[in-house]
């Protein structure tokens, strides 16, 4: 298992910098309080003879081996499961990205990079950029332990050099927000085909992707692979993020947004129907190969359909409000709002009820909505 693997390596590796225990306590608390300082928590504040003293001054880490071995014991786990679950989603929503370079900036000890390899087999270029030298080292013996060489670099070079993935993990949130703007600027113009933006399930988080995604949306030719339905303005604002989210993220691609053509239930049924003529057909012998090659066109046409209809497809944004004989569910639907949906055994029969009530936060709607009314207006 992946993560197994993972586990054993980072062992190994903080085993290999004889850090003493108690300073790599000392610097897991570290990292929490530096963590701390620049999320919801750094808006605490105590009275002073001075006046108003943030309770946790605003400040950044400097990763040497000790603050490297730290953060190997203490985030690399949680870190590695996030970005696993966006490249997850964009191998779902995008099976044909078959990427074969990779640019992680921030790389840290290369935890993109593990989960880069465990989302794709086709990745034949590895660059990572930090600029803690002793992570650099790090990421190389990651690397070296799932069998690539990494080209490791301290800055992004000043001449584009386009990677058909790029990816920035937990990096923004370490920078001074006045840089924000020109780094998402440079991670796009070293894009050849996605940007996966990841960073923490804070107000902060959210607020910075929120305003890197509206950054190159306004650049034109480009669409939201995941979460979104949608490209228009996010409809969430920044006091209605929820507090408990693990992490904000968003997949940007080139191109425009693929059209739909028909919904995906029009497209079940239809080929449903294409299959069971199809069927009766040809029932002999003599046409099985012709059915076979037949069928899997079909396969490949329907697969081709509902990735492009999931375009369109609300994404529930809260926990699902399961009740006896209903479920409701709060979504971002594809006109740009947030919506309530009312799911029952009789509003949309109990395929959807079912659906619904297995149903979880992040998962998209395929169904047309039955019941559903304005949860707020678009702001």
């Amino acid at each position: 298992m992946p993560t197994f693997h993972l586990q054993h390596a980072l062992k190994v590796l903080i085993i290999h910098k004889d850090i003493p225990p108690h300073q790599l306590k000392q610097s897991v608390q570290k990292i929490s309080t530096s963590l701390r300082s620049t999320g919801s928590s750094s808006k605490l504040y105590r009275t002073t003879s001075k006046g108003l003293v943030p309770l946790i001054p605003r400040h950044t880490l400097t990763y040497g081996p000790v603050e490297t071995a730290g953060y190997l014991a203490s985030r690399t786990g949680t870190t590695y499961a996030a970005i696993r679950n966006v490249l997850i989603q964009l191998s779902k929503r995008v099976p044909s990205f078959q990427p074969t370079s990779v640019l992680d900036f921030g790389v840290g000890p290369g935890t993109a990079l593990w989960a880069v390899q465990h989302t794709f087999d086709t990745i034949q270029e590895h660059v990572g950029v930090d600029i803690s030298v002793d992570m650099l080292r790090v990421a190389e013996r990651m690397g070296s332990r799932l069998g690539f060489n990494l080209l490791t670099k301290r800055y992004l070079p000043p001449q584009p050099q386009p990677a058909d993935l790029v990816i920035c993990a937990y990096t923004l949130s370490d920078m001074p927000s006045s840089q924000h703007e020109q780094t998402v600027q440079s991670l796009w113009d070293h894009t050849r085909d996605v940007l996966v933006l990841v960073d923490r399930g804070t107000p902060e988080g959210f607020n910075m992707i929120a305003k890197a995604r509206a950054q190159i949306l306004g650049l034109g030719n480009a669409h939201v692979v995941a979460p979104c339905p949608h490209d228009g303005a996010c409809p969430m604002g920044r006091n209605r993020i929820h507090e408990d989210a693990k992490f904000s993220f968003v997949v940007l691609r080139r191109g425009l947004r693929p059209s739909v053509k028909s919904d995906a239930q029009s497209s079940v049924q239809g080929f449903a129907q294409g299959n069971v003529r199809h069927d009766k057909e040809f029932n002999t012998d003599m046409h099985t190969e012709a059915n076979a090659q037949g069928d899997a066109q079909h396969d490949n046409e329907f697969n081709t359909d509902m990735h492009t209809a999931a375009y369109t497809w609300p994404r529930i944004i809260a926990p699902p409000l399961k009740r006896d004989g209903h479920v409701i569910l709060d979504w971002c639907s594809p006109s740009g709002h947030l919506e309530r949906a009312t799911i029952t055994k009789t509003k949309g029969g109990k395929m959807q009820y079912f659906e619904a009530r297995k149903s979880h936060w992040g998962d998209t709607w395929p169904h047309p909505p039955v019941h559903v009314i304005p949860k707020q207006k678009k702001e």
